[in-house]
């Protein structure tokens, strides 16, 4: 992943209006006007039905995850949309002798870049990591708001947890019944 950040840098350079984002393709391109904080505050509210019959105890991480949203709202909508590869994980980045690519392009969009990064912190956590590595932030190229990231990944983390996926002993797997690591949203 010490590279992978220059793959991103590369996609994510490519930036449209905000707040305008939607499927890219070579036949369509369909932007439509999208809010930062009310995508992660429906996000939110998808994962609660799971939450509170998989999870009860994580409940009131919910109220405060909202919070941290709402707190962050202005720095969350300053984001400016952009390319995004649309199923980021560690599979998906080739790194050669001299360059890194992102593979299994099937759906581009245009989005906010930390919907991007949550889905590679989520990928980082089901593998064992707290977060990405400082190191990928530094070579990314492009301010982004550890605060705003950590809230947003914190939201993806609940997903999983909709999912059945929870993280066991460093490794994932498909199971409410193993301990899930409830994210810091304090």
């Amino acid at each position: 992943m010490a590279h992978g950040w220059q793959a991103y840098q590369r996609i994510h350079t490519v930036e449209f209006p905000a707040p305008l984002c939607g499927p890219f393709g070579p036949e369509r391109l369909e932007l439509a006007p999208c809010d930062p904080v009310a995508l992660l505050h429906s996000k939110v509210e998808a994962v609660e039905p799971a939450v509170r019959s998989q999870r009860p105890a994580m409940v009131s991480s919910l109220a405060r995850l909202r919070d941290r949203i709402d707190a962050r709202a202005k720095e969350l909508r300053r984001e400016v949309p952009c390319l995004v590869h649309s199923d980021a994980n560690f599979h998906n980045i080739v790194v050669g002798t001299d360059r890194v690519t992102l593979i299994d392009c099937d759906y581009p969009a245009v989005r906010y870049p930390l919907e991007e990064l949550e889905g590679l912190e989520e990928h980082a956590y089901l593998h064992g990591l707290s977060e990405l590595p400082a190191a990928f932030f530094a070579g990314y190229g492009r301010e982004v708001s550890r605060p705003s990231a950590a809230a947003s990944s914190h939201r993806g983390l609940l997903g999983h947890v909709q999912l059945g996926v929870v993280r066991h002993g460093g490794r994932h797997q498909a199971s409410c019944r193993s301990p899930v690591h409830a994210p810091d949203v304090g």
